[in-house]
């Protein structure tokens, strides 16, 4: 048996920019997990807390009678493809079990749960079948994986990096036109190895005496539903302006300089507040509105994290008492304080 967790993710910033080829995000590792257990079995079998159980999903049409089950079924084929592509042999059949904490209440948080799924399940193979994977290559893996999904295929693929490398990460978006002519010429195992254009993950050190603090707004959002509906209207100068201030952060991050995340974040969320508007995106809900103003009153760096509509905003502290008095108010407010911090990998 093999059992794994891979963890959710929060956007720090570069939200809507990191969906465009080269444009960047700082992207944090959060403590709640999607934990993916494998063993062997007589029959290939799918099991979901959330979805109940498929017995012999590759002998069922999965996307006409279960679409809710299709994330899982297609990263099992990858499973299966790659295998055969790795070893040059059948894959013995298996039991693979889905748990997840990335909901509360049947409700999504908003931690990135679908790349957190396929993640884990290929972590899951990686370990069993000893493929020996370095967490470059299973991140393209499961890129490779989702893209083939059109409701995954517009997203930046970041939450997929953060289950892989854990931690925050600084993460720079590929090339979809140049992947897709690596895919159309290369093998599975080749288009893992050679590099992606304009790729980039690295690490990024949080500051010891930081603290992250996330307020759920308790309503889910859709951010694939707010990808499809933008524009190109004030593009350029949005994504120069988001790669600028990812850089400031991250540099900020690393060097523990606080009044320049308070800042930095600050410019962070009105080019976000600009560009949603001038796209006439649902971005500002009256929940993330009361969160913000919040966490504002006590000078805290804040910002929504993701697509906005809904989910949540963070702020960062660095004394017990302010953290205190914000959690308190949030609560009082509606806004409720989830028990995350940052996990490292």
């Amino acid at each position: 048996m093999t059992k794994i967790s891979v963890p959710g993710k929060l956007y720090l910033a570069g939200e809507y920019a990191v969906t465009h080829p080269g444009q960047s995000a700082l992207i944090a590792a959060v403590n709640r997990f999607i934990t993916i257990t494998l063993t062997d079995n007589a029959d290939f079998i799918l099991e979901s807390d959330k979805l109940g159980t498929i017995i012999n999903p590759l002998h069922k049409e999965i996307s006409a009678t279960a679409p809710s089950w299709r994330l899982m079924y297609v990263t099992l084929q990858q499973i299966i493809n790659f295998n055969q592509a790795k070893f040059d042999k059948s894959t013995p059949p298996f039991k693979i079990s889905a748990r997840s904490q990335l909901d509360q209440n049947g409700t999504k948080l908003g931690l990135g749960s679908s790349g957190a799924l396929v993640v884990g399940m290929l972590q899951a193979a990686n370990q069993h079948f000893n493929w020996q994977l370095t967490q470059l290559e299973l991140f393209k893996l499961a890129v490779l994986t989702m893209l083939d999904l059109p409701n995954f295929a517009k997203g930046s693929m970041g939450d997929v990096a953060t289950a892989s490398y854990g931690g925050v990460i600084f993460y720079q978006n590929f090339d979809r036109s140049e992947l897709a002519l690596l895919r159309e010429h290369n093998s599975l195992l080749d288009q893992l190895s050679q590099p992606w254009s304009k790729l980039s993950i690295q690490t990024v050190n949080w500051p010891a005496n930081w603290q992250f603090n996330v307020g759920w707004t308790q309503k889910a959002a859709s951010t694939q539903s707010r990808l499809n509906s933008t524009s190109q209207k004030a593009l350029n100068p949005f994504l120069e302006q988001s790669t600028e201030l990812v850089q400031i952060l991250r540099v900020a991050l690393e060097q523990a300089d606080f009044n320049q995340a308070v800042a930095t974040i600050k410019k962070a969320q009105q080019i976000l507040f600009n560009y949603t508007d001038a796209n006439g995106i649902n971005y500002l809900t009256p929940a993330l509105k009361r969160l913000l103003a919040i966490a504002d009153k006590y000078q805290l760096p804040t910002k929504i994290s993701g697509a906005g509509g809904g989910d949540n905003g963070y702020a960062i502290t660095h004394d017990q008492l302010n953290q205190t008095q914000l959690l308190q108010s949030w609560q009082d407010a509606g806004i409720l304080p989830l028990d995350v911090t940052i996990w490292q990998h």
